[in-house]
């Protein structure tokens, strides 16, 4: 069982914090929802309960109830479609526990998952929250094809400048520190999430657990797939930080913005440039030409690089497969993104 440290840092009581995962769906393929809960039910850290917020799906009341009656510590709340900012804040409206997890109905976590973050903030409570290692898999396929790693605790400072970033399937946060910064915020949806890392880090860091514990999910429903909305949304987050940087004097926060806008617009080249080639091969040549004339605003030099790459890929014959480098990087170059 974690300890609480006292001031010197020697434990003296048992924490045994409730977890409060949340988990937001409007798929209506239930496969994908069942295998989350179960991945939550089979966690080594017991004191949990799970609240899944139906955000408007198709699925039925009987589909749902069955799922969320697997386990009494599952709760389901049901509402019209709102997005999945106002989804997530549903559910944490509803949270009773001292941490707060969140998990995508298409993603899945490993047995290890909330132990690990429980024992890591147990021994160190000037942090948030923690975060981990990412493995990607496609579709139903268990064996990842792909594993995101970072390199250390992620602060506000590295993560504005595109650093080491919490993806939300990996992180467990202290709940009031979230109910503290308002939540996420659904001006910015497509990158909520990463506002409200930026937000979060304000406060403390966020210590990274070197252990693969999440599988995110890439599949044809995925909203990572949505480039130039993403890209958009990231833009605006990065905007609003900034300004808020200066409004408070903060001049290496305000540099550290301009660092991430540049490596974002990189990233999002080269993924906007992926993307162009793939719908071009399928024939959607509007797509092609939107896709393509984003990656060149974005960064010319990017777009023409992962082009040409692509190209090397397919004359030498080592397939599309081979993730990009950069944070998130997976098949073809999509990033996680708040699939959900």
């Amino acid at each position: 069982m974690s300890t609480v440290p006292n001031s010197k840092g020697a434990p003296t009581a048992p924490w045994s914090p409730v977890v409060s995962v949340v988990v937001p769906t409007h798929l209506p393929d239930p496969p994908y929802l069942r295998e989350a809960l179960a991945s939550v039910i089979a966690q080594d850290w017991a004191n949990w309960e799970a609240i899944v917020v139906d955000d408007g799906s198709t699925a039925t009341n009987e589909t749902l109830e069955e799922l969320v009656g697997a386990d009494p510590r599952i709760r389901l709340l049901r509402g019209p479609r709102g997005g999945p900012a106002r989804a997530r804040n549903r559910g944490l409206r509803q949270a009773r526990g001292e941490l707060v997890a969140f998990l995508d109905s298409d993603d899945y976590w490993y047995p290890s998952h909330l132990a690990s973050a429980v024992s890591t903030l147990a021994g160190n409570q000037e942090a948030v929250g923690t975060y981990t290692a990412l493995a990607l898999v496609l579709g139903t396929k268990r064996e990842p094809f792909f594993v995101d790693r970072q390199w250390g605790p992620s602060n506000r400072h590295t993560a504005l400048a595109g650093g080491n970033r919490p993806f939300t399937n990996s992180m467990v946060a202290r709940r009031q520190a979230v109910e503290a910064v308002g939540g996420f915020d659904p001006r910015f949806g497509g990158a909520e999430d990463k506002d409200l890392v930026f937000k979060l880090l304000e406060s403390g860091p966020c210590l990274y657990v070197d252990a693969v514990t999440v599988a995110y999910r890439l599949h044809g429903a995925n909203r990572s797939a949505e480039v130039v909305r993403v890209s958009k949304a990231e833009a605006k987050v990065l905007a609003a930080h900034r300004e808020r940087a200066l409004a408070a004097g903060d001049t290496e926060a305000a540099a550290a913005i301009v660092t991430g806008r540049r490596r974002a617009r990189r990233y999002n080249a080269g993924e906007a440039a992926t993307k162009a080639l793939r719908a071009g091969k399928s024939g959607d040549i509007k797509k092609m030409v939107v896709l393509a004339v984003w990656a060149l605003r974005c960064s010319p030099p990017a777009a023409v690089g992962e082009a040409s790459k692509r190209v090397w890929y397919k004359l030498l014959h080592v397939g599309p497969g081979v993730p990009r480098a950069g944070h998130g990087a997976g098949l073809d170059g999509e990033v996680p993104n708040d699939s959900r």
